[in-house]
């Protein structure tokens, strides 16, 4: 068990150091020959790489897309930067503003859930300049977006973040789970929980954690369906590693009660 513990206590520190390294804008690691999906709705798709181009045509939210080739051409949108991609999709090609291409996105059948910025707004930290990290999520069926939920963001731009769907949880009037891991590159990261219902999508939870030299602690959910799992509950399950030989777990249970995450016991 403690190899266990431990393990997990360097993968995260191994994680955040990740993180710290990376100085490269996400919308510039979009990949030839992959596919990726749009995260904004009614994108334009232009003849070259210039907002002033020929229009050739507009493609719908979800849609998905083939990169042809990056582009060296950029464009300042929204507050942060992206460079063009020449992309096919549907028998067609021309070229699309990268940050209108979702970042991460999760699905089940023709219902995905697709993650993106959404701004970057210049303010002010205790009196020095700093940035305020929009975020946004979007839920599309079909090519039809449902709804759209901003959020706001951790650290900066070039973080890691991951989009994770979990089918079936066992909690009566819910579809799905959708978690969002974010980690701003200094250690810090946040889990955001949301529920959907099949009609609507909450931002229930944001469960914050961190990991270090000094030690880690991270916050996770159970559902009915997960291993450990009990029925109707959620189970928040808090593991904290201060050094390789102190370990402490505790946890708290929840229900879910008239459209909201009621807490039962510590």
């Amino acid at each position: 068990m403690k190899n266990v513990q431990l393990t997990v206590f360097f993968l995260l520190i191994t994680f955040c150091a990740i993180a710290q390294a990376s100085d490269l804008n996400p919308y510039n690691n979009f990949k030839v020959g992959k596919t990726y999906y749009l995260l904004a709705d009614s994108v334009n798709v232009r003849k070259a790489a210039d907002p002033k181009a020929e229009l050739l045509t507009k493609a719908l939210i979800g849609t998905a897309v083939t990169i042809l080739e990056k582009s060296k051409a950029d464009l300042l949108l929204y507050g942060y930067r992206a460079p063009w991609y020449k992309i096919s999709f549907n028998g067609k090609t021309g070229y699309v503003w990268g940050g209108f291409i979702a970042l991460q996105r999760v699905a089940e059948g023709d219902l995905q859930f697709l993650f993106g910025l959404d701004k970057i707004l210049n303010t002010k930290d205790e009196g020095n300049p700093a940035k305020n990290i929009m975020m946004q999520l979007r839920v599309c069926l079909k090519n039809k977006q449902l709804q759209r939920l901003n959020i706001e963001g951790l650290g900066i731009l070039y973080g890691m973040s991951e989009l994770e769907i979990k089918n079936k949880i066992g909690i009566s009037g819910l579809k799905n789970a959708v978690h969002l891991k974010t980690n701003d590159g200094d250690g810090n990261a946040k889990l955001y929980v949301f529920f959907w219902n099949g009609k609507t999508l909450q931002n229930v939870k944001t469960l914050d954690c961190w990991a270090g030299a000094t030690g880690s602690v991270k916050r996770f959910f159970i559902y009915p369906t997960d291993e450990k799992g009990k029925p109707e509950k959620i189970i928040q399950r808090i593991v904290t590693q201060l050094t390789t030989e102190e370990h402490e777990e505790d946890e708290a249970i929840y229900i879910w009660k008239n459209g909201k995450l009621e807490k039962i016991s510590k």
